[in-house]
C-alpha cells in the first residue's frame, strides 16, 4: 500500500467542506464534539489545545476540528464503541498531516516558488467544471460557510506545494541502468500463507491478549502443525481464511508494510515473527517466490516507473525529516 505524495484536489475540497472551527452551541458540530469530548476531553468544543508547534506555526485542536468532524461524524452512532486510543491516534494523524502541509508551504515560499495567476485560474475552472458549473460550486461554498477568498487562498497554497515538490524534489529523481538491473534480478512475485488477528477498534488490553494468542499460534506452527489448517481455524482475514491463509503470486509492493518486506526477505519455508500492520497482528509462511520471467527490455518502462515512485517516496520522507529539524518541529501532545 503506497503513499501517494501529492495532495489531491479531492482531499483539498474535502478539507474545505467543513471549514468552520468555532461552532454555535446549537450546531450539529458542537453536539458531536461535546459527545466526543466525553471520550477524549481533547476535543472539547469550548477549548483549544496545541498539538504540534514549530518556529513558524502551531496546530491546535480547533485547526483540525473540520476534518475530524467530516470523517468521524460518519461513525457518530458508534462513538462509544471506539477505543479512546484509536480516536486520539486519528486526531494526531490529522494534526501531523496539517503540520506537514504548512511546513511544505513555508519552505516553498522560502525557496521563492510561486504559481502564476493563469495556472490558478485554470485549476479553478477545472474544479468548477467537475462540480457542475461555477454557480453551483460557489453556492456550495456559501452553504458551507466558506468565502470564495478562503477557497482561492487554500487552492493557491495547494498548487504552490505541488509545484515546489515537482521542481525541487520529484524532477530531480532519476533511475540508473545499474539500479534497473539490480531490481530485475530480485524476486518480483511471492506466494505466502498468513494468519491475521484483527486489532482495529480494540483496547490496549485486548490487543495484548491478541498478541499472546498469535504467539501461541506461531509456536504451534513452528512445532509442526499444518499452517493452512491453523489459518482456517484462527485467521480473521476474510480474503484468505477459507484458502488456508493463501495469497498467491502477488507483486513486490502490492502489500502493506511490513507485510510486503517480510514476504520478500524471509527465507522460503520459514515462519515469520509476529508483526503488526494497521489491520492487526500477523504471522506468515513463505511458500514460493519468483523472478520476473519476461525479458528485461519488455518490462523496463514498468520498472523505471516503480523505482522512480519508490525514490520519490523516500525523497519526500527525507524532506519532511529535514523540515522538522529546520522549523524546530515539536509534538506538544502525543496520544501514545
Amino acid at each position: 500500500m503506497r503513499r501517494f505524495i501529492l495532495i489531491s484536489m479531492a482531499i483539498l475540497i474535502s478539507i474545505l467542506a467543513c471549514s468552520k472551527s468555532r461552532y454555535g452551541k446549537n450546531s450539529k458540530e458542537y453536539v458531536f464534539f461535546s459527545r466526543l469530548a466525553e471520550i477524549t476531553p481533547l476535543m472539547n468544543p469550548e477549548k483549544s489545545q496545541i498539538l504540534i508547534q514549530t518556529n513558524k506555526f502551531k496546530i491546535s485542536t480547533r485547526d483540525i476540528m473540520p476534518i475530524v468532524y467530516r470523517v468521524m461524524s460518519q461513525y457518530s452512532a458508534e462513538l462509544s464503541r471506539i477505543p479512546k486510543a484509536d480516536i486520539e491516534q486519528f486526531i494526531f494523524q490529522v494534526a501531523t498531516q496539517e503540520a506537514e502541509k504548512r511546513m511544505l508551504y513555508a519552505e516553498a515560499k522560502a525557496q521563492h516558488v510561486k504559481i502564476t495567476p493563469d495556472s490558478l485560474q485554470k485549476q479553478m475552472e477545472r474544479i468548477f467544471q467537475n462540480a457542475g458549473g461555477k454557480s453551483r460550486f460557489l453556492q456550495d461554498l456559501i452553504t458551507r460557510g466558506i468565502s470564495f477568498k478562503e477557497f482561492k487562498n487554500e487552492l493557491g497554497i495547494q498548487l504552490t506545494i505541488e509545484k515546489f515538490l515537482k521542481e525541487k524534489l520529484y524532477d530531480t529523481v532519476s533511475v540508473s541502468e545499474e539500479e534497473i538491473q539490480k531490481y530485475y534480478n530480485q524476486d518480483q512475485r511471492a506466494t505466502v500463507r498468513h494468519i491475521l488477528l484483527v486489532t482495529q477498534n480494540k483496547s490496549d488490553s485486548e490487543k495484548a491478549a491478541l498478541r499472546q494468542k498469535m504467539e501461541t499460534i506461531r509456536t504451534r506452527a513452528l512445532q509442526g502443525e499444518d499452517f493452512a489448517k491453523l489459518a482456517r481455524e484462527y485467521s480473521e482475514d476474510p480474503g484468505s481464511k477459507l484458502n488456508g491463509g493463501l495469497y498467491q503470486n502477488f507483486e513486490r509492493g502490492d502489500m502493506v508494510q511490513p507485510f510486503d518486506s517480510i514476504a520478500f526477505h524471509l527465507p522460503i519455508g520459514k515462519i515469520s515473527e509476529v508483526f503488526e500492520t494497521p489491520f492487526g497482528y500477523h504471522i506468515l509462511k513463505v511458500i514460493d517466490r519468483q523472478k520476473d520471467k519476461r525479458p528485461l527490455e519488455k518490462i523496463k518502462p514498468e520498472m523505471i516507473q516503480k523505482l522512480t515512485q519508490e525514490k520519490r517516496v523516500s525523497a519526500y520522507t527525507n524532506l519532511i525529516q529535514s523540515l522538522k529539524l529546520k522549523y524546530q518541529y515539536q509534538v506538544a501532545w502525543n496520544p501514545i
